[in-house]
């Protein structure tokens, strides 16, 4: 395994750590608020009975009390009562917040040389090379193939300066297309994007 391969193996496993920490984070944050509303019910009701007050609790159709609201539990499910689209569709939203891809560009070109995401993902273009990569939109030198004007040359899609070695530039893809792009500094170095 040469010493490029081992550094694309271990900056992935260091992005997957990160984003997944990110995930746990704000799955937690998100627990913590729906959490706390039940917690606190049952705390005031549990301190009520304790002093002997007694208190009018809500009643269903069958006559029985109203159970807590279902509380997060640490595998990411609801206890007991939840609807389970709920806690997937947010999971979903999390990871969709959370989601970017990462093209490395090495001393041979770009890995992987072609890519497939949806639209508005985030893809991240990391120079682990020895000399600078300055990642554009195709053709050289005009950069226009990306259909959104702006940028320094023609189109957004273009990180308008050299990146150097270490360093990385993200772009968020909002244009459903297969777009090529180049290293505008050595321009035999290509790759596209294909959004759907």
């Amino acid at each position: 395994m040469d010493m490029n391969t081992k550094k694309i193996i271990i900056f992935s496993v260091i992005t997957l750590i990160v984003v997944g920490a990110g995930v746990g984070y704000f799955l937690s944050k998100k627990g913590e608020q729906q959490a706390s509303a039940p917690v606190e019910q049952i705390e005031q009701t549990r301190k009520a009975d304790q002093i002997g007050q007694t208190e009018q609790r809500p009643q269903t159709d069958q006559g029985s009390s109203v159970q807590a609201p279902p509380v997060p539990v640490a595998d990411g499910q609801l206890s007991a009562g939840a609807e389970s689209s709920k806690p997937q569709d947010q999971i979903q939203e999390v990871i969709k917040a959370f989601v970017t891809y990462v093209v490395v560009h090495t001393d041979s070109g770009y890995v992987p040389p072609t890519l497939s995401i949806k639209k508005g993902d985030n893809v991240t273009f990391k120079n682990i090379s020895k000399k600078g990569m300055w990642t554009a939109s195709a053709q050289h030198p005009a950069h226009k193939e990306y259909p959104t004007a702006g940028g320094c040359i023609g189109s957004t899609f273009d990180s308008c300066k050299s990146i150097m070695s270490g360093d990385e530039w993200s772009f968020t893809f909002d244009k459903i297309g297969t777009w090529k792009y180049h290293n505008h500094v050595n321009t035999g170095h290509v790759g596209s994007v294909t959004v759907e």
